[in-house]
């Protein structure tokens, strides 16, 4: 297994609770919509490009974690998946939260404290709509009032967007005022920055976090509230405050769906055959979210155990459809190398029989004497190969350490947080 591979798993471990880290450690939440700017975020803090790391693991877990050291404390950057929920069918908000769940309570469980949250909004948002709103939403309910003065909230984008000034500054404004957005963090005890994208102001973040927590002394911080709910109270995820935002949402688009359904079944009756076919495809996209919105309420109505559980099931089905792409890649571009070598084999043949032809009984077995259009040809064919191998090399690497990883991660799943396997069911 690389070595980056290796310290993801024990980042992972590390913040599940299930490995020894540093007494001062600090973990820290990275939260916001997609396209707020965490991976970013992650890599101005560590100084690596963190999208590689959201390879192999990110087929597996929503959640990615990596360390860095800021003043040389280590510090753990857990970096969370967005919430859209504008799609029901891929990546329904209910599968990403009982994904952080999952990490989260077995974290919890085992007294791993997450010591504060950064929340990441584009200041480009002209109107805070959508995606955007329901991650504001889904992050109040998440941490809970007890932890909002452990939460960063930082705009992003300030020096990629060509608007003026002025006008970032009233949007600004109008998120620290209006109770839709970041009023009740802001009076609840958050800090609001602006993130200019560089180095310097993620770490100056960080570190605000780190003195906050500092500043506590000997008292302990408080768990988010979405881990009090789970582990401390054994409450379902869908009695939850952020599986109620999370319900309620899926509530009105499941109102929405068979609106729209009745609706073109009527348009249906009334179109003409081309158009009917339009609207039947309509139909059946709509029919998809309410089947799936259906199934959310019994996803949901699960605690800590179950939460573990699937979490365990999804992440090994996740590495084995990802390992089998990986191994049919990785057949075709073994077929494609021998096919080029084959190639270069029979050019090479070409060449000595055209050349014994015509220099017959004198001639020379060195291939630089090779009529020159095949050594061009010859010389063409060998560059593809060597760049064939080359792909070769790293899907092999690739499918080497997910072998690795599909041995290793049911120990390490099993290892993670077993007090929160072991949480009553009510």
């Amino acid at each position: 297994m690389s070595q980056y591979l290796q310290q993801q798993v024990q980042n992972l471990l590390a913040f599940a609770g299930a490995s020894r880290s540093a007494s001062d450690a600090i973990f820290i939440a990275v939260m916001g919509v997609t396209g707020a700017g965490k991976s970013t975020f992650v890599s101005q803090c560590t100084g690596h490009d963190v999208d590689v790391g959201h390879g192999l693991l990110s087929c597996t877990s929503e959640v990615a974690v990596f360390d860095c050291k800021v003043d040389g404390r280590t510090v753990y950057l857990i970096d969370t998946p967005g919430f859209d929920d504008s799609n029901f069918s891929d990546r329904p908000d209910f599968a990403i939260l009982q994904s952080i769940a999952a990490y989260l309570s077995a974290s919890y469980s085992q007294n791993i404290r997450i010591h504060g949250v950064i929340f990441l909004h584009r200041i480009t948002e002209n109107r805070v709509t959508g995606s955007a709103r329901r991650n504001i939403e889904l992050m109040k309910a998440l941490c809970g009032p007890d932890y909002f003065p452990h939460v960063a909230l930082a705009t992003t984008h300030w020096s990629t967007t060509r608007e003026s000034v002025s006008k970032l500054r009233d949007r600004e404004r109008l998120l620290q005022v209006q109770d839709a957005f970041f009023k009740p963090l802001l009076s609840g005890g958050a800090t609001m920055f602006r993130h200019d994208d560089e180095a310097a102001s993620a770490c100056r973040m960080v570190r605000h976090l780190i003195n906050i927590k500092d500043q506590l002394g000997g008292r302990v911080i408080p768990p988010l509230a979405l881990q009090r709910e789970l582990v401390d109270e054994s409450k379902r995820l869908d009695r939850t405050a952020a599986g109620r935002v999370v319900m309620d949402a899926a509530a009105r688009k499941f109102a929405e769906a068979k609106g729209e359904i009745e609706a073109l079944k009527r348009a249906i009756k009334q179109a003409d055959k081309v158009h009917a076919e339009t609207l039947r495809q309509m139909k059946e996209e709509n029919e998809l979210i309410v089947r799936t919105i259906e199934k959310t309420r019994e996803n949901m109505a699960i605690r800590t155990r179950e939460i573990a559980q699937r979490e365990q099931e999804l992440v090994m089905r996740r590495l084995d459809q990802a390992h089998a792409r990986s191994k049919a890649e990785l057949a075709a571009h073994e077929a494609q190398l021998a096919e080029l070598e084959d190639q270069v084999r029979q050019l090479r043949r070409e060449a000595y029989a055209a050349k014994q032809k015509r220099e017959y009984g004198n001639y020379s077995r060195h291939e630089n004497d090779c009529p020159p259009s095949y050594q061009e040809a010859v010389g063409e064919k060998q560059a593809q190969v060597a760049e064939k191998q080359a792909v070769v090399a790293v899907a092999q690497q690739r499918t080497l350490e997910e072998d690795i990883l599909i041995a290793t991660i049911p120990a390490m799943l099993a290892a993670i947080a077993p007090a929160a396997l072991a949480c009553s069911v009510m």
